[in-house]
């Protein structure tokens, strides 16, 4: 009796399970189906939501105000990173226009500048001194004129508008306006008395 009971209770059991799977997928079938009606049905406004253009206004933020006095007054401050080195005889040795920014690690010294000078140091509007730059005084830089990174300046007139490209090296000399010095230039020339025609 239990042999012949055995192998009805594995197949009771296997109709069971399959019974089971054939309602599963059944169920999963009505579900797809419902689903692929849904998204095929053009008609059917939840399935394509309409999207709207993208415009100007969506795209774009408009800016915080800003107090334009504020701003302007900020550009045109000195911008000295803190880890600049100042050797000056004297706190008017030194004389920054406004926009100028002088970048990490430069070194301003007049302590040897000598001799009856206004301003050993002078920097006109927007000029920029980038990371590492020595400038030993008298230096005189005019307006909108960048020194490249780790470049050497001592007793030196550069004009306006010019690019002194980085590891460069100048020594009394005078650069006219809208010059490029290349990278690595040496340019030196014999001592002569500097003077400065310009005052801020």
């Amino acid at each position: 009796m239990r042999q012949r009971g055995a192998p009805f209770f594995v197949v009771l059991m296997t109709g069971a399970l399959a019974a089971l799977l054939l309602t599963q997928y059944i169920r999963d079938w009505d579900i797809d189906t419902e689903i692929q009606e849904r998204l095929l049905d053009p008609r059917n406004k939840r399935a394509f939501p309409e999207r709207k253009p993208a415009t100007a206004s969506t795209m774009q933020h408009e800016p915080p105000l800003v107090n334009q006095e504020s701003l302007v007054m900020h550009t045109l401050l000195p911008q000295i990173h803190p880890t600049v080195t100042r050797f000056l005889a004297d706190p008017t040795d030194l004389k920054l226009g406004p926009g100028v920014t002088i970048g990490a690690l430069a070194t301003l010294d007049t302590l040897h500048a000598g001799g009856e000078r206004a301003t050993p140091i002078l920097l006109e509007e927007h000029v920029t001194i980038e990371t590492g730059c020595q400038l030993h005084g008298p230096v005189e830089i005019h307006a909108e004129t960048v020194i490249g990174e780790s470049s050497y300046l001592e007793n030196v007139k550069i004009g306006q508008r010019c690019t002194i490209e980085p590891f460069s090296v100048l020594v009394n000399v005078s650069i006219p306006d809208d010059t490029i010095v290349r990278q690595g230039a040496i340019l030196c020339t014999p001592f002569t008395e500097t003077r400065f025609d310009h005052a801020l």
